[in-house]
């Protein structure tokens, strides 16, 4: 908007704002359109609501003759302002969704992060308790524990190779008499 067109503006509010309380009891105007603002202020302008002579003179003029390209520029404003509207919408729009799918993701990723970290902690607990075991078995099988395990075998060794020198001599003693056995057979079936 050039100078002129917001000097223009400004006189129209001005008039909208000293007839308003004749214009209509209906109640506030700062929520009609800009086309109605537009409409009251020549209306007001026509009954001669406005105050001096100069002022309406320039409404006047303004309105009557420059009406149609105020239209079509507020009507050109109006429009682009509901397309930026449009997009910033569809933008908000999409950056809820996004928001949406971030925050999902996050607790999705914090959730599986949770159960890593609870699977990590009893694989840890499990290991310590193995290596906890281990260390109890490595001291019960100290060096005098394995001596005295030794010992307790060779003894049980030592013992294996008596009985089994015992059985071969009990062994040769039957093969033995056994032999004598079948050559006393032998002489008597002669």
């Amino acid at each position: 908007m050039d100078r002129g067109e917001l000097n223009l503006l400004a006189g129209l509010v001005k008039v909208v704002g000293v007839s308003e309380g004749r214009a209509s009891r209906s109640g506030d105007r700062s929520d009609m359109g800009l086309w109605s603002v537009v409409k009251a202020a020549r209306a007001a302008a026509e009954r001669g609501w406005a105050v001096g002579r100069k002022r309406r003179q320039r409404l006047t003029s303004a309105c009557g003759g420059g009406h149609n390209s105020i239209n079509i520029h507020m009507s050109k404003k109006f429009q682009k302002i509901q397309l930026e509207k449009n997009v910033l919408s569809n933008q908000l729009y999409g950056n809820q969704k996004e928001i949406q799918k971030l925050k999902a993701d996050l607790e999705s990723s914090e959730k599986i992060a949770a159960e890593q970290n609870l699977y990590h902690e009893m694989k840890k607990d499990e290991l310590v308790s193995q290596i906890l075991y281990l260390q109890k078995e490595v001291s019960h099988l100290s060096s005098s524990a394995l001596a005295q395990e030794k010992e307790a075998l060779r003894k049980e060794l030592d013992k294996s190779k008596s009985k089994l020198k015992d059985t071969e001599s009990k062994l040769k003693n039957v093969i033995q008499d056994m032999v004598k056995l079948e050559v006393i057979n032998f002489c008597q079936v002669l």
